[in-house]
């Protein structure tokens, strides 16, 4: 039995409203009535402080999941990359959708593109040589990952901190409060023309950057469906949404990430890929890079054949055992961060 009308809990910003407003789309045209229910996250309300100061990217789940809890409503959207690596025991994922774009991008003010070396590159990729040879920018992210993989390839850059959702960092941009700022490819593709509604495109030079040197955070890309842990009737509705691929790779990621005790103090990106040779052989082609602050890192990329008994969870496992072989025990330790047990070499 189909509910009379499922409650979609979510975040109030642009792309949050669009992310779920694009499941419940999908809903509709299966057939099932949707109403969303818009709430204010700490995360969202607590603006003057870093994430890692105030608990994590888990504030931007958590009065989500409260409103399930009190039946206001049945599910809730959120986009993989800010979700915690250990749900709580009450809820589970219903669908994780097919992933959309997964690298970042670099959006730079049109006069400090010029003055950058950087004019001529609107749309075009920049690579770690071409970070490098830029001239100096002030980068607005709060992102670890981020800033760490600037102070790896482009040592002119200075980051400083930016907090606020997508609309508020290009504001803020354009405003002339930095030079640059980086957002996921993901919320680009979603939000299109929308996201240039207050600000002008033309005013902005923007350029993706390659995921083989500027690994993106594990998950990101993907929208993911959360709901209580009861039953499967929601489940069997969702379950059309799913995409397997998806979840495969994302899972490869996220398991390195759970056993390195990640959460977004953490500047490490994780990748996974799946591909296919020219007789139909799957492969999974994964990748994870853990940084210090000031640029020293440890890589490791490995490319297994997906047969039966290569769960996501085990090539996760290789994985980790390829970057502790690469060095991360001594950057989680230039980190003062805690060595898990399966990352010391014996």
């Amino acid at each position: 039995m189909t509910p009379r009308e499922l409650k979609i809990a979510t975040r109030g910003s642009a792309l949050a409203l669009w992310q779920a407003e694009f499941i419940a789309g999908k809903l509709n045209a299966a057939g099932v009535k949707t109403a969303l229910h818009v709430v204010k996250t700490t995360g969202d309300l607590v603006q003057d402080r870093f994430l890692s100061e105030i608990g994590g990217k888990g504030l931007f789940v958590k009065e989500l999941e409260d409103a399930m809890l009190a039946g206001h409503a049945d599910i809730a959207v959120h986009s993989l990359k800010d979700m915690p690596v250990n749900l709580p025991p009450a809820f589970r994922f219903g669908a994780i959708l097919k992933r959309h774009s997964a690298h970042d991008v670099l959006i730079v003010r049109e006069k400090s593109a010029a003055s950058a070396g950087l004019s001529e590159r609107n749309g075009q990729w920049l690579t770690s040589e071409d970070l490098s040879a830029a001239g100096p920018l002030t980068i607005g992210t709060s992102s670890l990952r981020r800033a760490s993989l600037f102070a790896r390839y482009a040592t002119k850059f200075k980051n400083l901190p930016v907090r606020g959702n997508v609309d508020t960092r290009l504001r803020k941009l354009h405003e002339g409060q930095f030079d640059a700022i980086v957002l996921a490819a993901a919320s680009l593709e979603r939000l299109g023309a929308k996201l240039w509604e207050n600000v002008p495109r033309s005013a902005f030079v923007v350029c993706p950057l390659p995921m083989d040197e500027f690994v993106p955070c594990a998950g990101q890309g993907a929208l993911a469906i959360e709901l209580p842990n009861t039953g499967d009737l929601l489940g069997n509705i969702l379950q059309p949404l799913h995409c397997f691929d998806t979840e495969f790779c994302v899972t490869v990621e996220r398991t390195v990430l759970r056993s390195l005790g990640g959460d977004c103090t953490m500047p490490f990106g994780a990748l996974c890929e799946i591909e296919m040779d020219s007789v139909g052989t799957r492969f999974a082609s994964a990748s994870a890079t853990l940084l210090n602050k000031d640029g020293q890192h440890a890589s490791a990329k490995i490319r297994i054949e997906i047969v039966d008994g290569k769960t996501p969870e085990t090539i996760g496992a290789k994985l980790l055992t390829a970057l502790s072989e690469a060095g991360a025990a001594e950057i989680l330790t230039a980190l003062q961060l805690p060595v898990p047990d399966a990352m010391r070499l014996h």
